[in-house]
Protein backbone atom coordinates (compact mmCIF):
# COMPACT_ATOMS: atom_id res chain seq x y z
CA UNK A 1 0.00 0.00 0.00
CA UNK A 2 1.60 3.40 -0.94
CA UNK A 3 -1.11 5.55 -0.94
CA UNK A 4 -0.78 6.21 2.37
CA UNK A 5 3.38 5.73 2.55
CA UNK A 6 5.07 8.77 3.10
CA UNK A 7 8.10 7.30 1.31
CA UNK A 8 5.72 7.04 -1.77
CA UNK A 9 4.78 10.22 -1.53
CA UNK A 10 8.20 11.82 -1.22
CA UNK A 11 9.17 10.06 -4.57
CA UNK A 12 6.10 11.36 -6.38
CA UNK A 13 5.82 14.52 -4.90
CA UNK A 14 9.41 15.90 -4.34
CA UNK A 15 9.69 19.40 -2.94
CA UNK A 16 5.88 19.62 -3.43
CA UNK A 17 4.29 21.23 0.23
CA UNK A 18 2.98 18.68 2.25
CA UNK A 19 1.53 21.22 5.08
CA UNK A 20 1.04 24.63 5.21
CA UNK A 21 0.80 25.81 8.00
CA UNK A 22 -1.76 29.21 8.59
CA UNK A 23 -0.79 29.55 11.96
CA UNK A 24 3.69 30.75 10.60
CA UNK A 25 2.52 32.92 7.90
CA UNK A 26 2.39 30.11 5.44
CA UNK A 27 4.99 28.27 6.46
CA UNK A 28 5.27 24.68 4.30
CA UNK A 29 6.49 21.36 5.50
CA UNK A 30 7.22 19.31 1.90
CA UNK A 31 6.54 15.63 1.14
CA UNK A 32 10.51 15.05 1.86
CA UNK A 33 10.77 16.65 4.60
CA UNK A 34 7.90 14.54 6.15
CA UNK A 35 9.60 11.30 4.95
CA UNK A 36 12.64 12.13 6.70
CA UNK A 37 11.30 12.23 10.01
CA UNK A 38 12.11 8.86 11.80
CA UNK A 39 9.30 7.55 14.35
CA UNK A 40 11.18 6.77 18.08
CA UNK A 41 10.42 3.11 18.99
CA UNK A 42 7.70 2.33 20.81
CA UNK A 43 7.51 -0.26 23.58
CA UNK A 44 3.89 -1.16 23.02
CA UNK A 45 3.75 -0.61 19.10
CA UNK A 46 0.89 2.16 19.73
CA UNK A 47 2.57 5.67 19.05
CA UNK A 48 0.13 8.26 21.54
CA UNK A 49 0.44 11.70 19.55
CA UNK A 50 -0.98 15.06 20.96
CA UNK A 51 -3.39 15.91 17.89
CA UNK A 52 -2.39 19.71 17.74
CA UNK A 53 -1.29 21.78 14.79
CA UNK A 54 2.18 22.40 16.23
CA UNK A 55 4.49 20.72 13.52
CA UNK A 56 6.25 18.53 15.48
CA UNK A 57 3.12 16.67 16.42
CA UNK A 58 2.33 16.67 12.90
CA UNK A 59 5.60 15.26 11.69
CA UNK A 60 5.04 12.28 14.28
CA UNK A 61 2.38 11.50 12.29
CA UNK A 62 3.96 10.92 9.19
CA UNK A 63 6.91 9.72 10.70
CA UNK A 64 4.68 6.54 12.44
CA UNK A 65 2.85 6.43 9.40
CA UNK A 66 6.26 5.81 6.99
CA UNK A 67 7.09 3.06 10.14
CA UNK A 68 3.88 1.68 10.04
CA UNK A 69 3.43 2.43 13.53
CA UNK A 70 -0.12 2.04 14.46
CA UNK A 71 -1.16 5.70 15.83
CA UNK A 72 -3.59 6.60 18.63
CA UNK A 73 -4.31 10.88 18.13
CA UNK A 74 -4.66 12.39 21.69
CA UNK A 75 -7.20 14.87 21.77
CA UNK A 76 -5.38 17.40 24.33
CA UNK A 77 -8.75 19.10 25.23
CA UNK A 78 -9.69 16.05 27.07
CA UNK A 79 -9.57 15.99 30.82
CA UNK A 80 -7.22 14.41 33.15
CA UNK A 81 -9.22 11.51 33.68
CA UNK A 82 -11.04 10.88 30.05
CA UNK A 83 -7.21 10.71 28.66
CA UNK A 84 -5.97 8.35 31.42
CA UNK A 85 -9.18 5.50 30.72
CA UNK A 86 -8.75 5.98 27.41
CA UNK A 87 -4.92 5.29 26.98
CA UNK A 88 -5.99 2.74 29.77
CA UNK A 89 -8.77 1.03 27.34
CA UNK A 90 -6.81 0.85 24.37
CA UNK A 91 -3.70 -0.57 25.83
CA UNK A 92 -5.14 -2.80 27.95
CA UNK A 93 -7.19 -4.20 24.77
CA UNK A 94 -4.44 -4.38 22.47
CA UNK A 95 -2.44 -6.92 24.99
CA UNK A 96 -4.36 -9.37 22.30
CA UNK A 97 -4.21 -7.39 19.30
CA UNK A 98 -7.28 -8.28 17.06
CA UNK A 99 -5.42 -7.53 13.28
CA UNK A 100 -3.09 -9.88 11.50
CA UNK A 101 -1.08 -9.42 8.65
CA UNK A 102 -1.29 -9.21 4.84
CA UNK A 103 -2.98 -5.79 4.65
CA UNK A 104 -5.13 -5.89 7.78
CA UNK A 105 -2.04 -3.87 9.92
CA UNK A 106 -3.90 -0.78 12.07
CA UNK A 107 -2.96 2.36 10.70
CA UNK A 108 -4.40 4.11 13.62
CA UNK A 109 -7.20 4.01 16.48
CA UNK A 110 -9.12 6.77 17.03
CA UNK A 111 -10.91 7.87 19.69
CA UNK A 112 -14.90 7.59 20.19
CA UNK A 113 -17.42 6.82 22.75
CA UNK A 114 -17.94 3.11 23.75
CA UNK A 115 -21.68 1.45 24.26
CA UNK A 116 -22.14 2.05 28.06
CA UNK A 117 -20.01 5.06 27.98
CA UNK A 118 -16.85 3.59 28.28
CA UNK A 119 -13.90 5.23 26.52
CA UNK A 120 -13.42 3.17 23.19
CA UNK A 121 -10.60 3.12 20.41
CA UNK A 122 -11.55 2.02 17.06
CA UNK A 123 -8.98 0.26 15.11
CA UNK A 124 -9.01 1.46 11.68
CA UNK A 125 -6.24 -0.34 9.35
CA UNK A 126 -3.75 0.94 6.49
CA UNK A 127 -6.41 -1.07 3.55
CA UNK A 128 -9.45 0.81 5.05
CA UNK A 129 -7.95 4.20 5.10
CA UNK A 130 -6.83 3.63 1.88
CA UNK A 131 -10.12 1.90 0.59
CA UNK A 132 -11.99 5.54 2.44
CA UNK A 133 -9.63 8.28 0.50
CA UNK A 134 -10.40 6.17 -2.77
CA UNK A 135 -13.95 6.61 -2.12
CA UNK A 136 -13.64 10.29 -1.31
CA UNK A 137 -11.62 11.19 -4.43
CA UNK A 138 -13.93 9.61 -6.26
CA UNK A 139 -16.97 11.13 -5.25
CA UNK A 140 -15.02 14.69 -4.89
CA UNK A 141 -13.38 13.97 -7.67
CA UNK A 142 -9.75 15.44 -7.60
CA UNK A 143 -7.63 18.48 -8.86
CA UNK A 144 -3.67 19.55 -9.02
CA UNK A 145 -4.60 22.72 -7.54
CA UNK A 146 -6.53 21.37 -4.52
CA UNK A 147 -5.96 22.09 -1.06
CA UNK A 148 -7.67 20.09 1.22
CA UNK A 149 -7.97 22.72 5.21
CA UNK A 150 -8.09 20.75 8.38
CA UNK A 151 -10.06 22.84 10.34
CA UNK A 152 -11.64 19.77 12.47
CA UNK A 153 -9.37 18.53 15.02
CA UNK A 154 -7.50 15.33 13.86
CA UNK A 155 -7.98 13.91 16.83
CA UNK A 156 -11.39 11.92 15.57
CA UNK A 157 -12.00 10.97 12.48
CA UNK A 158 -12.85 13.72 10.33
CA UNK A 159 -9.51 15.71 10.28
CA UNK A 160 -7.58 12.70 10.30
CA UNK A 161 -9.12 12.22 6.98
CA UNK A 162 -8.53 15.42 5.61
CA UNK A 163 -4.43 14.83 6.45
CA UNK A 164 -4.67 11.33 5.31
CA UNK A 165 -6.76 12.63 2.04
CA UNK A 166 -3.82 15.42 0.79
CA UNK A 167 -1.48 12.68 1.72
CA UNK A 168 -3.00 10.26 -0.51
CA UNK A 169 -3.60 12.84 -3.58
CA UNK A 170 -0.53 13.87 -3.22
CA UNK A 171 -1.86 17.90 -2.58
CA UNK A 172 -0.85 20.25 0.74
CA UNK A 173 -3.19 20.28 3.90
CA UNK A 174 -3.83 23.57 4.91
CA UNK A 175 -3.40 23.39 9.19
CA UNK A 176 -5.36 26.19 10.04
CA UNK A 177 -5.15 25.85 13.88
CA UNK A 178 -7.85 26.42 16.87
CA UNK A 179 -11.36 27.20 15.09
CA UNK A 180 -11.73 30.80 14.81
CA UNK A 181 -14.14 32.02 12.10
CA UNK A 182 -12.86 35.05 10.88
CA UNK A 183 -8.99 33.68 11.34
CA UNK A 184 -10.12 30.45 9.65
CA UNK A 185 -12.08 32.44 6.78
CA UNK A 186 -9.00 34.50 6.07
CA UNK A 187 -6.57 31.56 5.66
CA UNK A 188 -8.88 29.76 3.45
CA UNK A 189 -8.99 33.05 0.76
CA UNK A 190 -4.92 33.92 1.44
CA UNK A 191 -4.46 30.23 0.53
CA UNK A 192 -7.16 29.28 -2.24
CA UNK A 193 -8.65 26.55 -0.04
CA UNK A 194 -10.57 24.27 -2.50
CA UNK A 195 -11.49 21.31 -0.09
CA UNK A 196 -12.78 21.96 3.28
CA UNK A 197 -14.90 19.49 6.12
CA UNK A 198 -16.44 21.05 8.80
CA UNK A 199 -19.38 20.53 12.26
CA UNK A 200 -22.61 22.13 11.71
CA UNK A 201 -22.02 24.56 14.06
CA UNK A 202 -18.39 25.87 12.46
CA UNK A 203 -20.57 26.54 8.96
CA UNK A 204 -22.96 28.17 11.60
CA UNK A 205 -20.36 30.51 12.92
CA UNK A 206 -18.63 31.72 9.75
CA UNK A 207 -21.89 32.18 8.07
CA UNK A 208 -21.94 35.11 10.53
CA UNK A 209 -18.98 36.77 9.13
CA UNK A 210 -19.54 39.05 6.23
CA UNK A 211 -20.15 38.06 3.20
CA UNK A 212 -16.80 39.87 1.69
CA UNK A 213 -15.18 37.24 4.06
CA UNK A 214 -16.53 34.08 3.35
CA UNK A 215 -16.96 31.89 1.32
CA UNK A 216 -13.61 32.70 -0.51
CA UNK A 217 -14.32 31.52 -4.42
CA UNK A 218 -11.74 29.08 -4.63
CA UNK A 219 -13.95 26.72 -2.30
CA UNK A 220 -15.33 23.84 -4.69
CA UNK A 221 -16.76 21.61 -1.61
CA UNK A 222 -17.26 22.14 1.87
CA UNK A 223 -18.12 18.74 3.53
CA UNK A 224 -20.26 19.06 6.76
CA UNK A 225 -21.02 16.10 8.99
CA UNK A 226 -20.50 14.64 12.04
CA UNK A 227 -24.17 15.80 13.41
CA UNK A 228 -27.50 16.52 11.74
CA UNK A 229 -27.19 19.27 9.55
CA UNK A 230 -30.12 21.91 9.62
CA UNK A 231 -31.82 22.16 6.39
CA UNK A 232 -32.21 25.74 7.41
CA UNK A 233 -28.60 26.02 7.79
CA UNK A 234 -27.95 24.35 4.43
CA UNK A 235 -30.03 26.52 2.63
CA UNK A 236 -28.60 29.95 4.51
CA UNK A 237 -25.46 28.35 3.37
CA UNK A 238 -26.50 27.49 -0.32
CA UNK A 239 -27.97 31.15 -0.27
CA UNK A 240 -24.17 33.01 0.24
CA UNK A 241 -22.44 30.62 -2.31
CA UNK A 242 -21.04 27.81 0.09
CA UNK A 243 -20.65 24.82 -2.00
CA UNK A 244 -22.26 22.75 1.27
CA UNK A 245 -22.07 19.17 0.92
CA UNK A 246 -24.11 16.80 3.33
CA UNK A 247 -22.10 14.38 4.55
CA UNK A 248 -22.76 10.54 6.48
CA UNK A 249 -20.81 8.62 8.05
CA UNK A 250 -18.98 7.72 11.74
CA UNK A 251 -15.39 6.55 13.25
CA UNK A 252 -16.07 2.62 12.10
CA UNK A 253 -16.32 3.56 8.79
CA UNK A 254 -13.38 5.81 8.60
CA UNK A 255 -15.64 8.78 8.18
CA UNK A 256 -18.04 9.19 5.09
CA UNK A 257 -20.53 6.91 4.26
CA UNK A 258 -22.81 9.15 2.10
CA UNK A 259 -22.17 11.86 0.59
CA UNK A 260 -24.26 14.54 -1.68
CA UNK A 261 -22.55 14.51 -5.63
CA UNK A 262 -21.18 17.64 -5.40
CA UNK A 263 -23.08 18.23 -9.04
CA UNK A 264 -26.60 17.44 -8.38
CA UNK A 265 -26.86 18.44 -3.84
CA UNK A 266 -30.54 18.05 -3.92
CA UNK A 267 -30.02 14.14 -5.06
CA UNK A 268 -29.43 13.88 -1.30
CA UNK A 269 -26.81 12.01 0.30
CA UNK A 270 -25.64 8.87 -1.73
CA UNK A 271 -23.28 6.08 -0.74
CA UNK A 272 -19.48 6.46 -2.26
CA UNK A 273 -18.49 4.01 -4.42
CA UNK A 274 -17.38 1.02 -3.12
CA UNK A 275 -19.89 1.13 -0.06
CA UNK A 276 -23.05 -0.61 0.29
CA UNK A 277 -26.12 1.03 2.83
CA UNK A 278 -29.03 -0.78 3.49
CA UNK A 279 -32.06 -0.53 6.43
CA UNK A 280 -32.63 -3.04 8.62
CA UNK A 281 -35.50 -3.14 11.25
CA UNK A 282 -34.99 0.79 10.51
CA UNK A 283 -31.64 0.86 11.28
CA UNK A 284 -29.07 1.73 8.76
CA UNK A 285 -26.25 -0.55 8.12
CA UNK A 286 -23.24 -0.48 5.99
CA UNK A 287 -20.86 -2.77 4.18
CA UNK A 288 -17.65 -2.30 2.36
CA UNK A 289 -13.62 -1.91 2.69
CA UNK A 290 -13.62 1.19 4.39
CA UNK A 291 -14.95 -0.79 7.88
CA UNK A 292 -12.83 -0.85 11.64
CA UNK A 293 -11.12 -4.01 12.23
CA UNK A 294 -11.61 -3.61 15.98
CA UNK A 295 -12.70 -1.68 19.00
CA UNK A 296 -11.03 -1.39 22.14
CA UNK A 297 -12.26 -2.51 24.21
CA UNK A 298 -15.33 -4.74 22.66
CA UNK A 299 -13.46 -6.99 20.25
CA UNK A 300 -13.63 -7.15 16.68
CA UNK A 301 -16.25 -4.89 15.01
CA UNK A 302 -19.43 -6.93 15.08
CA UNK A 303 -21.16 -7.86 11.28
CA UNK A 304 -24.09 -9.67 9.81
CA UNK A 305 -23.57 -13.04 8.08
CA UNK A 306 -23.80 -11.38 5.20
CA UNK A 307 -20.30 -8.85 6.41
CA UNK A 308 -22.66 -5.77 7.27
CA UNK A 309 -21.98 -3.40 10.34
CA UNK A 310 -25.27 -2.31 11.69
CA UNK A 311 -24.93 1.58 12.72
CA UNK A 312 -26.09 3.34 16.13
CA UNK A 313 -28.28 5.45 13.68
CA UNK A 314 -32.38 5.41 12.39
CA UNK A 315 -32.63 5.70 8.51
CA UNK A 316 -33.64 4.23 5.39
CA UNK A 317 -32.79 3.65 1.75
CA UNK A 318 -35.03 4.62 -1.36
CA UNK A 319 -35.48 3.11 -3.88
CA UNK A 320 -33.99 5.58 -5.93
CA UNK A 321 -30.52 5.15 -3.60
CA UNK A 322 -31.04 8.07 -1.57
CA UNK A 323 -29.63 7.31 2.32
CA UNK A 324 -32.02 9.35 4.59
CA UNK A 325 -31.11 9.47 8.47
CA UNK A 326 -33.45 10.16 10.58
CA UNK A 327 -31.20 10.13 14.03
CA UNK A 328 -29.66 8.14 17.08
CA UNK A 329 -31.06 4.80 17.46
CA UNK A 330 -29.68 5.31 21.44
CA UNK A 331 -29.02 8.27 23.76
CA UNK A 332 -26.12 9.64 22.74
CA UNK A 333 -25.59 13.50 22.23
CA UNK A 334 -24.00 14.69 19.06
CA UNK A 335 -23.02 18.57 19.61
CA UNK A 336 -20.47 19.94 16.92
CA UNK A 337 -19.60 16.69 15.83
CA UNK A 338 -19.10 14.92 19.15
CA UNK A 339 -20.80 12.02 20.51
CA UNK A 340 -21.45 12.21 24.22
CA UNK A 341 -22.52 9.31 26.52
CA UNK A 342 -25.15 10.83 29.04
CA UNK A 343 -24.57 8.34 31.83
CA UNK A 344 -20.58 8.91 31.59
CA UNK A 345 -21.43 12.40 32.08
CA UNK A 346 -23.66 11.73 34.91
CA UNK A 347 -20.93 9.39 36.55
CA UNK A 348 -18.71 12.67 36.79
CA UNK A 349 -21.85 14.51 38.27
CA UNK A 350 -22.33 12.42 40.98
CA UNK A 351 -18.83 12.62 41.64
CA UNK A 352 -19.59 16.32 42.92
CA UNK A 353 -20.26 16.95 46.51
CA UNK A 354 -23.33 18.77 45.64
CA UNK A 355 -25.43 16.19 43.87
CA UNK A 356 -27.22 13.92 44.87
CA UNK A 357 -28.87 12.28 41.21
CA UNK A 358 -28.23 13.57 37.76
CA UNK A 359 -29.72 12.72 34.66
CA UNK A 360 -28.20 13.84 31.77
CA UNK A 361 -29.80 14.60 27.98
CA UNK A 362 -29.72 16.78 24.77
CA UNK A 363 -31.77 19.63 23.68
CA UNK A 364 -31.79 21.24 20.36
CA UNK A 365 -29.43 24.18 19.79
CA UNK A 366 -29.27 25.94 16.35
CA UNK A 367 -25.84 25.94 16.74
CA UNK A 368 -24.50 22.76 17.72
CA UNK A 369 -27.29 21.03 16.74
CA UNK A 370 -27.55 19.55 20.34
CA UNK A 371 -26.41 20.94 23.92
CA UNK A 372 -25.87 18.67 27.16
CA UNK A 373 -28.28 19.61 29.14
CA UNK A 374 -29.11 18.12 32.80
CA UNK A 375 -31.89 17.66 35.21
CA UNK A 376 -30.16 17.57 38.93
CA UNK A 377 -31.41 16.66 42.74
CA UNK A 378 -28.77 18.28 45.07
CA UNK A 379 -27.80 16.74 48.45
CA UNK A 380 -27.95 20.05 50.95
CA UNK A 381 -27.60 23.43 49.36
CA UNK A 382 -26.93 24.27 46.11
CA UNK A 383 -23.66 25.73 44.59
CA UNK A 384 -23.61 28.70 43.27
CA UNK A 385 -23.45 28.36 39.10
CA UNK A 386 -19.28 29.31 39.05
CA UNK A 387 -18.40 26.71 41.27
CA UNK A 388 -20.53 24.03 39.66
CA UNK A 389 -18.94 25.19 36.26
CA UNK A 390 -16.06 25.17 37.85
CA UNK A 391 -15.60 21.51 38.78
CA UNK A 392 -17.44 20.62 36.12
CA UNK A 393 -14.78 22.16 33.40
CA UNK A 394 -11.88 20.59 35.84
CA UNK A 395 -13.45 16.84 35.08
CA UNK A 396 -15.11 17.35 31.54
CA UNK A 397 -14.24 18.17 28.33
CA UNK A 398 -16.23 21.26 26.40
CA UNK A 399 -18.27 18.97 24.50
CA UNK A 400 -19.71 17.05 27.13
CA UNK A 401 -19.92 20.00 29.84
CA UNK A 402 -23.95 20.57 30.95
CA UNK A 403 -24.84 24.27 29.14
CA UNK A 404 -28.18 23.95 30.65
CA UNK A 405 -29.10 22.38 33.93
CA UNK A 406 -32.18 22.33 36.38
CA UNK A 407 -32.51 21.32 39.96
CA UNK A 408 -35.06 19.33 41.02
CA UNK A 409 -36.89 17.86 44.31
CA UNK A 410 -37.15 14.58 43.05
CA UNK A 411 -36.65 12.33 39.56
CA UNK A 412 -39.44 10.90 37.38
CA UNK A 413 -38.64 7.19 37.58
CA UNK A 414 -39.75 3.76 35.87
CA UNK A 415 -39.79 0.03 36.16
CA UNK A 416 -37.80 -1.30 39.36
CA UNK A 417 -36.93 2.67 40.34
CA UNK A 418 -34.63 3.46 37.42
CA UNK A 419 -34.77 7.08 36.55
CA UNK A 420 -36.95 8.14 33.31
CA UNK A 421 -34.28 9.90 31.03
CA UNK A 422 -37.58 11.31 28.59
CA UNK A 423 -39.77 11.90 31.90
CA UNK A 424 -36.63 13.76 33.17
CA UNK A 425 -36.08 16.10 30.24
CA UNK A 426 -39.64 16.81 29.64
CA UNK A 427 -39.94 17.96 33.55
CA UNK A 428 -36.55 19.54 33.59
CA UNK A 429 -37.53 21.52 30.15
CA UNK A 430 -39.26 24.34 31.74
CA UNK A 431 -36.83 25.20 34.22
CA UNK A 432 -33.59 24.74 32.44
CA UNK A 433 -30.88 27.90 32.70
CA UNK A 434 -28.01 28.37 31.28
CA UNK A 435 -24.22 27.54 32.97
CA UNK A 436 -21.71 29.67 31.72
CA UNK A 437 -17.95 28.37 31.70
CA UNK A 438 -16.37 30.70 28.89
CA UNK A 439 -14.90 30.21 25.61
CA UNK A 440 -16.06 26.45 24.49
Amino acid sequence: MTLLDPHAAAREAGDRPALVLAERDGETIAFGALAATRAPAEADALRVIPATSEPDHLRALYAALAARTPVLPLDPRLAADERDALLAAVRDARRAPVAGANGTAPLAIVATSGTGGAPCGVELSHDAWGAAVRASAAHLGTRRDDLWALALPWAHVGGLAVLLRGLAARVPVLVTGRFEPGRLARALAAHRATLLSLVPAMLDRLLELPDRLFPPSSLRAVLVGGAATPDRLVARARRRGVPVLRTWGMTETCGQVATEPPDRPEAGLRALPGLEVRSRDGRLEVRGPTLATARHPGGPLPRTADGFFRTGDLGEVLEDGRVVVHGRADGRIVSGGEKIVPEQVEAVLLDLPWIAEAVVFGVEDDRWGQIVAAALVACGPRPDDEALAGAIAARLGPARRPRRVAWLDELPRRGPGKPDRRACAALAGGRLQALHYGER
